[in-house]
């Protein structure tokens, strides 16, 4: 098995008496974009200044490519291998260039080199346009691109980001994302990524690690987060609601069938029988009108349907899409109002209508 570029082992922090993180075996491995994503006050943060030698842990040890760092000398030379990037980027007076170049000048580069680097840099995240601006003068987005060049041009052998997008408004967050994504990429660079906010470590990462009261619940692909979180904590950081508690009654072919009040459920993943909390994703329920009385009382192809009857109790302010919150009996659920439901008239409080959860959207947790 390959070695890890870093390797995490029986790390616990105490603040104040009290323990903030306990973590028994985490890896970084050379090219990873590792996500680590948690709510606040789960111990990312933490984490980070534990892994990029900015706070020594209470016990436990941190090794890089297989070697223990037990002087300060040794945490020294290798803080000097790695970048970090802050929430706020805290950058020097001066200009952009002068920013972006420090690291190099004070490694005493040759002249040529730190222009040819600060150069390049500047290019791939296309603001060498701004390289005599000062500092002071800049966009929240512009200082936080001078900042992710500033860490990119000593060519770390790591890259560390503390929630590096937070703040920004969502058309500066997503040109940011794209180009951050590209630049990782083409540097083929290893770099670990906090943040809360699931899309962003779903769509930067090829690793994430999810978080909760100092320990990791989950360390998965993205995909496998998105479409099967392990446990409620992960659960609702990727978007999910809980819809309801229920008992899992069986098999039906591929699909488990979920005993919700007088109502049935089919989802495919698989659980054991016993009870069971069902998580949906708001936006995979979806409002079909006309009441009808499919998946109640029945286990068989009606309730692998998962129409459930339900009456309207409130239509959230007009928007694309529309939504409406539905009452089910077993549950209430926000459900969007789709295209093809039959009607161009918004449901109206009151309504009798269906909603529909596809099996694969619905979500058993144990």
């Amino acid at each position: 098995m390959e070695q890890p570029l870093i390797r995490a082992e029986g790390l616990v922090q105490v603040y104040g008496g009290r323990r903030v993180l306990d973590i028994a075996d985490l890896r970084v491995n050379e090219g990873d974009v590792l996500g680590i994503l948690g709510k606040n006050g789960s111990g990312k943060s933490t984490l980070l200044r534990i892994l990029c030698l900015l706070e020594k842990p209470t016990s436990g040890e941190i090794r890089f490519r297989g070697k223990r760092l037990v002087t300060e000398r040794e945490r020294l030379a290798q803080r000097r291998r790695m970048s970090m990037v802050f929430q706020e980027p805290v950058l020097f007076g001066g200009s952009v260039r002068f920013n972006v170049s420090y690291g190099l000048s004070v490694r005493r580069l040759p002249r040529e080199r730190i222009r040819e680097a600060t150069d390049r840099v500047l290019g791939l995240l296309g603001i060498a346009h701004l390289d005599r601006r000062q500092a002071g003068s800049l966009s929240g987005g512009e200082a936080r691109r001078v900042s992710l060049a500033r860490a990119l041009a000593v060519e770390p052998e790591m890259l560390f980001l503390d929630e590096p997008m937070a703040n920004l408004d969502s058309p500066t967050k997503l040109s940011f994302a794209r180009d951050l994504a590209r630049v990782l990429r083409e540097l083929r660079s290893t770099a670990v990524y906090v943040t809360h906010e699931a899309e962003e470590a779903l769509s930067l990462c090829n690793r994430v690690v999810v978080m909760n009261d100092g320990r990791v619940v989950q360390d998965a692909s993205p995909r496998d987060v998105w479409s099967h979180p392990a446990g409620e904590e992960a659960a609702a950081l990727v978007g999910m609601e809980h819809l309801c508690t229920g008992v899992v009654v069986g098999r039906d072919g591929r699909h488990s069938v979920v005993r919700c009040g007088d109502s049935f459920l089919s989802s495919v993943d698989a659980a054991g029988e016993g009870r069971v909390r069902v998580w949906v994703r708001p936006e995979d329920v979806i409002v079909v009108c006309g009441s009808g009385d499919a998946g109640k009382g029945r286990t068989g192809r009606e309730a692998e349907a998962n129409f459930l009857p339900g009456v309207v109790t409130e239509v959230l302010p007009a928007g694309a899409p529309r939504r409406a919150v539905v009452d089910c009996g077993a549950f209430r659920t926000g459900a969007m109002v789709g295209p093809w439901s039959g009607t161009s008239r918004s449901p109206a409080p009151g309504d009798r209508v269906r909603v529909r959860i596809a099996p694969e959207h619905v979500h058993l947790i144990q």
